[in-house]
């Protein structure tokens, strides 16, 4: 698995969170009864979270990686702390994958790379109205 650096920073922290979660959850569904048939199992338990964890690969937001043929590259989406966007190159033609992008100037965030041209764009749901994002931020040009 391939991630941003400080989301590769930040997943043995939030897995971790998770795990412990959803193993709490699971003791109070068994506790509870309303566990259904079966004993009620986590997704994943702490144990898991350092294998997991050694399949991430960091890569810097502008490096183009080959993976399986394609190459890929991240570029700062700045909608979100940490937030990216990801183009994807395969067989001569390319996808870029995003959410919302951030303003150009903000005190915290960076402000986001130019999304790449592509042959197909995928972008998350909007955000709610007034969240400060801007709207046709990814006009056809």
């Amino acid at each position: 698995m391939f991630a941003t650096p400080g989301t590769a920073a930040l997943l043995p922290l939030a897995l971790s969170d998770a795990a412990t979660q959803f193993t709490e959850d699971a003791l109070a569904a068994e506790a509870g009864g309303w566990a259904g048939p079966g004993p009620a199992v986590p997704p994943f338990r702490a144990e898991d979270v350092s294998r997991a964890v050694a399949l991430v690969r960091p890569v810097e937001y502008g490096t183009l990686q080959e993976f399986g043929g394609a190459e890929f590259e991240f570029g700062r989406a700045g909608g979100r702390l940490g937030a990216a966007w990801v183009r994807i190159r395969a067989g001569g033609r390319s996808v870029v994958f995003a959410g919302p992008l951030g303003a150009a100037e903000h005190a915290l965030l960076c402000p986001p790379d130019p999304r790449p041209r592509s042959d197909a764009l995928v972008l998350a749901a909007p955000s709610p109205a007034g969240d400060g994002h801007l709207a046709g931020r990814f006009a056809a040009r």
